[in-house]
């Protein structure tokens, strides 16, 4: 049995919110009938807390969330947690120049074992640390690395059991785990950055059928240029003989001995690692489970090859799914309960659904249906030309003030720089728009944010700031949601899934939606209006409307 997770509240002296109250009592109620909990919690209701206190509560606890800046969140919430990042996130303690993770201990193995033995490695103590605590925060790549090849590959089953998983941000548990075992193989890119010869590496054959030895003979090519890399350092420090005693010093003459050398092999190798990955995964299957899990499919014009998992579940129950007894999966947007234990191969039967309420009052973010344009494929190239207008209409509305447009496609995204007015379009900012130096990256949505927050009036466009985008108070009074968020039918693992389970399709269409929809209101006092032009909303709304949380139902008007 569970402790009270309410203790939490009292004890670190908080006011636990009506919401969390309420959450956390049923958690506690049905903990020995279920094994999996979803907790469907809009913004405001206070899921970090939540979460927390669940851990508190528990004997032991993993807790994972999407995002660096989640787990820093969580940690400065509860300093009992011990954060656990990437070893790139760290930086050696023998030499500066570099992070663990191409570290000179890549090259000498022994260094680990010194730097664990005498606790300098600040990775390895932290991750120590970690494992022994008895609650841990990391991210869904990290432990799904880890525990398939990162800590394998040291001789480590670190990963033991515990009482609880939690995750945050759950909507994003199938794209991590798809992403995860996915492999997505352009041979001419393999080729330019590698050096490789794959010249013999054909994907399709005449009749466009898919040739499988094509994939196995580039795993093997991969592993040999992989093994070829750790060789080339072998190579270059066999000689060089280092008594224990001289290692530390060894490590801080690294980087002007052959620093860069290394660096860019390490690189280099580190890259080939995450290739092979998922392709060993894919091939240490059997053939039923190729047939039953993975799709395979062509890049048109290209001898490329995209290996992807069909459903995330045995991916779940393979990697996550032993790490504990029960799961909690929280989030804003779970979708229906029955979508989700599908995807995630979860008796329905063993899992309580918790839906709360927003305690935003609803009027003071209006989710206003303006169905005014269809932008579907057979009538896109005619309407995309009227959408310029329609966006000049509300930004006239909202003269000096800030927002965001939810473009859904880069394509949308160009397409409303390009139509509306000047005097709006110097408004604008977005990602081909933020000067970036020639040669270089274009900026992230980090960078995005940071040039938004320095204009007063302005107005961020964007397909992919849908989620995990706080734009609380004048960062944001309004925001546009150019059409509904559909998946890409062009990929072949949605058009797939959208075959099999159109349920699916629609459910992941809303959550994103939803997202969409809470990414200008952050708290109670907070304001703004959503506005929603898609000419179909109406009609996918009817169908769809016995799944929608109330919450959301409540903000609609027109």
């Amino acid at each position: 049995m569970i402790k009270d997770p309410l203790h939490f509240f009292q004890n670190h002296q908080i006011d636990p919110r009506a919401e969390q109250v309420d959450v956390l009592n049923t958690v506690k109620a049905n903990w020995n009938k279920y094994k999996y909990f979803c907790i469907s919690a809009p913004p405001g209701v206070g899921k970090t807390y939540i979460a927390t206190a669940i851990a508190d509560a528990a004997a032991s606890a993993y807790v994972l969330t999407s995002t660096h800046m989640l787990q820093e969140q969580y940690e400065e919430s509860w300093s009992e947690l011990v954060n656990l990042k990437g070893r790139g996130n760290y930086t050696c303690a023998l030499n500066s120049n570099f992070t663990v993770d191409a570290a000179p201990c890549n090259i000498k193995k022994e260094l680990v074992k010194s730097c664990k033995t005498n606790c300098t490695c600040p990775y390895y103590n932290r991750r120590k640390e970690a494992m022994e605590s008895k609650s841990m925060i990391t991210n869904p790549p990290f432990m799904l690395y880890s525990t398939h090849c990162g800590f394998a590959k040291e001789g480590s089953s670190e990963w033991n059991k515990r009482e609880v998983l939690l995750i945050d941000e759950a909507h994003h548990l199938e794209s991590h785990l798809v992403s995860f075992a996915e492999s997505d193989i352009d041979i001419e890119r393999l080729e330019k950055l590698y050096g490789l010869d794959l010249s013999d590496v054909k994907f399709y054959d005449g009749n466009n059928t898919h040739n499988y030895q094509a994939a196995l003979t580039l795993k093997n090519k991969l592993q040999a240029k992989y093994d070829g890399y750790q060789g080339v350092i072998n190579r270059e420090y066999s000689k060089t003989k280092v008594s224990s005693a001289d290692l530390g010093q060894w490590a801080q003459s690294f980087t002007a001995m052959h620093g860069e050398i290394v660096a860019d092999v390490t690189k280099k190798s580190n890259a080939i690692d995450k290739v092979l990955q998922p392709l060993n995964m894919f091939f240490g299957s059997s053939q039923a489970d190729v047939d039953k899990n993975w799709i395979l499919s062509k890049t048109f014009g290209k001898n490329a090859l995209k290996i992807s998992p069909l459903y995330a579940s045995f991916l779940f129950e393979k990697h996550l799914g032993k790490l504990a007894d029960k799961f909690v999966f929280m989030s804003a947007t779970l979708g229906t309960k029955s979508a989700f234990c599908k995807e995630l191969g979860i008796p329905e039967s063993d899992c309580l659904y918790i839906d709360c309420d927003s305690p935003f009052p609803a009027e003071l973010s209006p989710i206003v249906i303006m169905p005014l344009i269809k932008l579907s494929k057979d009538v896109y190239d005619v309407n995309i030309k009227k959408l310029g207008p329609i966006i000049d209409t509300i930004l006239d509305e909202h003269k000096g003030q800030r927002g965001i447009i939810h473009a859904v496609t880069y394509d949308i995204q160009k397409q409303i720089f390009d139509r509306v007015r000047s005097s709006n379009q110097r408004r604008l900012t977005c990602r081909d728009m933020v000067p970036y130096r020639p040669g270089h990256k274009q900026p992230n949505n980090g960078q995005l944010l940071e040039a938004h927050m320095a204009k007063s009036d302005s107005i961020l466009v964007s397909p992919s700031m849908m989620t995990g985008v706080d734009l609380k108070d004048d960062l944001s009074a309004f925001q546009i949601i150019v059409k509904m968020p559909w998946g890409n039918l062009g990929d072949a693992r949605i058009k797939r899934k959208q075959t099999i389970d159109s349920d699916w399709y629609a459910n992941n269409c809303w959550r994103n939606l939803i997202q969409a929809c809470g990414r200008s209101t952050r708290h109670d006092k907070d304001t703004s209006v959503t506005y929603v032009l898609d000419a179909n909303f109406n009609f996918f709304y009817s169908k769809w409307e016995r799944n929608l949380p109330g919450h959301f139902i409540k903000r609609l008007t027109s």
